[in-house]
């Protein structure tokens, strides 16, 4: 009995951070491709802009400031289905990546 319930707290887990649009681990975050602000982190409260020191600080500010983010991963719903997924925009509205459950 104990481990469906750990799969069920594992599917509601992923279902909410499908629909809050948050990305999690390798396959959904592009290794040596990530900054920050596309992947709402600046939203979550995983980006200080008053203080602290790490790589590519500068360049998350800056970005942040000039209110330009050229893409970001966005939740959205498709028509006839249970699951909310996220998919990843560029400003030219393409789609490079979609993760569903």
């Amino acid at each position: 009995m104990w481990p469906d319930i750990q799969e069920q707290v594992l599917v509601c887990y992923h279902k909410h951070r499908y629909k809050e649009g948050v990305a999690e681990g390798v396959e959904e975050v592009a290794k040596g491709n990530c900054f920050p602000l596309e992947y709402n982190l600046d939203y979550m409260n995983g980006v200080s802009f008053d203080k602290g020191c790490y790589l590519g600080q500068e360049l998350t500010a800056r970005t942040h400031y000039s209110g330009v983010v050229r893409k970001r991963i966005l939740p959205f719903e498709l028509s006839g289905s249970r699951y909310v997924s996220c998919v990843h925009v560029t400003e030219a509205n393409t789609c490079t990546h979609i993760c569903t459950q």
